[in-house]
């Protein structure tokens, strides 16, 4: 079996209980087979390194939402059905892959300061489905095909969607710089004084992860948290943590939130995804190896950072999501495994992708909500992940539960919380998500 087709039928069988080669399905070769897949010649890409035409993109109603099939540009019918036989005649093989892999990404010339793929160069920028998990539908698409054909019901392995808790720890130590700078020019000097005097005679009010633990606790949630192996600023001046994660105070933290039961990963630093052995220093830090963690800045490279992650045996990674927006990166809301495309086959790294940011929903640069339009917005995401029972991934900084600069965002975060399990979504760690997945 060629390995995109391996690749993606196997990544159906993590979303459902069933194995497709128990089924009679062709892709492109068997027009008799009891369930025949269109294939298409632009999958010819994937040979020549070149990109589809998006606005040739045809748009078709499933399950009332309007989504994209990326290499058909003929207007069928999705599903046919004749003589107990089923056709589907778009190629959800072939666009799943493309999404999935990050095709638009590896083949992109485009990046960002920073060397990452820019939002609005990809395919989910200009095909607008950034808040669609197209790949769930393109797989809904097989299983009622599979429904038809066999006259069975194919059920979901999940019985609930999932929510993945995580936070990344950039700064502990300096909320009396930085949030005392942004109170200060407010013209808040009394709050100038507060940060001040706790970061002299208790903890620096950035240091708050009893509070985080606390707020968690009330919902029973484990969350991840990772840190940042590195202190200081780069040589170009971008900065990584302002603390040392061998110093004690940082390892009485570690070991308070394992002893939770919540989990300790690797955020690692500025360009560490890009080499393995820089990577490798960054684990040694850490007396227990983490099996899993998020980049710093987001930072990664297709096809380059799956290799560093696979060559220091890292389980799974949580960095694909995008600071300029939130929602579904590679357009699909549940964990998958990693392609690598420099050798055209599937990596043993599960990617937990980042759908929710902080960051994104507040900075100016970014999105820059307003409060009351967060959770309506999020929402959007909940319902779609809910369909699926899919996992979505939030990332809550521990300076956005701060009341100085941030003021607020605690509350967003626990009204999120509230709303997942409203929705009657598991909330998760990372680690949690892995071992359920594999």
């Amino acid at each position: 079996m060629d390995n995109k087709l391996k690749y993606i039928f196997s990544t159906f069988e993590t979303i459902y209980n069933i194995k497709l080669s128990d089924f009679n399905i062709s892709y492109g070769e068997n027009t008799n087979a009891k369930i025949f897949i269109q294939k298409s010649e632009l999958t010819d890409i994937f040979n020549t390194k070149t990109d589809i035409n998006p606005q040739k993109a045809i748009f078709k109603t499933w399950k009332n939402k309007k989504i994209p099939f990326l290499l058909n540009y003929t207007d069928n019918k999705i599903i046919e059905e004749t003589n107990n036989k089923i056709k589907i005649n778009f190629d959800i093989i072939g666009a799943a892959f493309y999404l999935l892999s990050g095709w638009d990404e590896y083949i992109s010339e485009k990046s960002d300061n920073l060397g990452r793929h820019i939002f609005t160069d990809s395919i989910q920028y200009k095909l607008k489905i950034i808040d669609i998990p197209v790949v769930n539908y393109y797989f809904d698409i097989l299983k009622t095909a599979i429904e038809k054909a066999y006259n069975i019901t194919v059920n979901y392995k999940q019985n609930k969607p999932r929510l993945c808790l995580t936070h990344d720890i950039d700064n502990c130590q300096t909320a009396f710089t930085e949030a005392g700078m942004y109170e200060l020019k407010k013209g808040h000097f009394l709050s100038v004084a507060k940060l001040i005097f706790k970061h002299i005679f208790k903890d620096d009010d950035w240091f708050n992860f009893d509070k985080i633990l606390f707020i968690e606790k009330q919902f029973k949630a484990k969350s991840s948290f990772y840190f940042l192996p590195q202190k200081g600023k780069t040589a170009n001046g971008f900065k990584n943590a302002d603390y040392n994660i061998q110093s004690k105070k940082i390892q009485q933290t570690i070991n308070k939130i394992t002893e939770t039961g919540s989990e300790v990963g690797i955020h690692s630093a500025f360009n560490t995804h890009l080499n393995e052995k820089n990577f490798k220093t960054d684990l040694q830090k850490f007396n227990k190896k983490p099996i899993g963690g998020r980049f710093h800045f987001l930072m990664y490279n297709n096809p380059k950072t799956v290799e560093v992650l696979e060559k220091n045996n890292i389980k799974y990674d949580s960095t694909l999501g995008y600071s300029e927006h939130i929602g579904f990166r590679n357009s699909i809301a549940f964990p998958f495994f990693i392609y690598n495309l420099q050798k055209n086959k599937s990596s043993n790294v599960l990617e937990i992708p980042l759908n929710i940011m902080d960051a994104t929903l507040y900075y100016k640069k970014y999105m820059q909500l307003n409060k009351n339009d967060i959770l309506p917005k999020i929402n959007e995401l909940f319902n779609e992940a809910k369909k699926f029972n899919g996992v979505l991934t939030i990332l809550w900084h521990n300076n956005f539960f701060s009341d100085y600069k941030y003021k607020g965002w605690k509350d967003i975060y626990i009204k999120i919380l509230e709303t997942a399990v409203k929705n009657n979504f598991v909330l998760s760690n990372g680690n949690e998500i892995l071992h359920k997945i594999t």
